[in-house]
């Protein structure tokens, strides 16, 4: 999931409005949904995230550039997918951009 909304919020409850998992402090953006919900808040997506995923590449011992080449490819679709669920809801009249 992307940005934390009304329609997710509706759905998930208070739990949607969870602190990050990381720091603690800030008001999560974004949420995971895996064994666990992990929770993330925009500095620490881009300060704390990308040194969580280099020490699990890192701990596995796999060749980097090819790991860094999946990581920007899964990034950029993830981003587009956003940008177009996004426009969906603008074109619908739901949002603003």
């Amino acid at each position: 999931m992307s940005k934390i909304d009304k329609s997710l919020i509706s759905l998930l409850g208070e739990e949607a409005k969870q602190n990050c998992s990381f720091c603690g402090i800030e008001k999560s953006t974004a949420m995971w949904s895996g064994s666990t919900n992990v929770f993330v808040c925009h500095k620490c997506a881009i300060e704390i995230l990308p040194n969580f995923i280099a020490d699990a590449i890192y701990n596995r011992h796999t060749r980097f550039s090819d790991c860094l080449d999946k990581i920007e490819k899964n990034f950029y679709y993830a981003m587009a997918n956003n940008l177009d669920v996004d426009l969906k809801r603008v074109l619908r009249g739901e949002n603003k951009l």
